[in-house]
């Protein structure tokens, strides 16, 4: 019989290639996982999920004659389509037109929001839009707009000096 000696170095050499095989194996199950969805791991993962472009739409200050529409992005960040079921406004002065209700993972969708200044009282109005939508996590996603209306007309100077009078002259 011929015996073998087992040296220190050997041990190591084989240890090390156990971990690197291990390591390639771990790589190649995860990589295997990326792919299998046909995307990126990101994108074709979970439900769909929507992301406001801001929390508030500012509108600044709108014309007092005719109603004025402005733009508001929706983004799906989730890994399957998003449904834009429904948008209303708070109040009838307040309304929104939606682009495409259906929202591919990764991509974007703009809604129009539309302020009618007749059926606002006042100069300043802060109102909310609700964004109804198949996230299972956010059913209902709501931003407020805000704006100010042109007055009508304005008073110059803005301070009237009428003098020192006895009350009641």
């Amino acid at each position: 019989c011929v015996a073998m000696r087992v040296r220190s170095s050997h041990i190591v050499g084989i240890v090390l290639l156990v971990i690197v095989l291990f390591v390639l194996a771990a790589a190649m199950l995860d990589r295997g996982r990326e792919t299998a969805g046909g995307g990126g791991a990101a994108a074709s993962q979970g439900p769909p999920a929507i992301r406001l472009e801001r929390d508030t739409l500012n509108m600044g200050v709108i014309s007092n004659t005719e109603p004025t529409t402005m733009p508001f992005t929706v983004r799906n960040v989730g890994g399957q389509p998003l449904q834009i079921l429904a948008a209303s406004g708070s109040c009838p002065c307040t309304w929104v037109e939606i682009e495409d209700r259906e929202v591919p993972p990764g991509g974007s969708t703009t809604l129009h929001v539309t302020m009618d200044p007749f059926q606002i009282a006042g100069f300043e109005s802060s109102k909310s839009v609700s964004v109804r939508s198949n996230d299972p996590a956010r059913r209902v996603t709501v931003f407020k707009v805000i704006c100010e209306i042109q007055p009508e007309f304005y008073v110059e100077p803005m301070s009237l000096d009428f003098g020192e009078r006895v009350k009641g002259e």
